[in-house]
């Protein structure tokens, strides 16, 4: 719980769960956590949406991309 409210306004910590996702091939989850990012109105950086785009191309999603 404590983690969620930490995730309500911080990109940093977006950033980091997504790029988490990344190293460890999870692509479908970090697209899917800037989805969440995203829907709860945080704005992306271009080191976020470098690593959204990173994972599309991870699962070959170009649409979301």
């Amino acid at each position: 719980m404590l983690y969620m409210m930490s995730l309500q306004e911080n990109i940093i910590l977006w950033t980091m769960l997504i790029s988490g996702c990344l190293l460890h091939d999870y692509c479908g989850e970090a697209i899917q956590n800037f989805a969440k990012m995203k829907s709860m109105g945080i704005l992306h950086d271009a080191i976020t949406f470098g690593c959204a785009l990173k994972a599309c191309r991870g699962i070959k999603a170009l649409r979301e991309g």
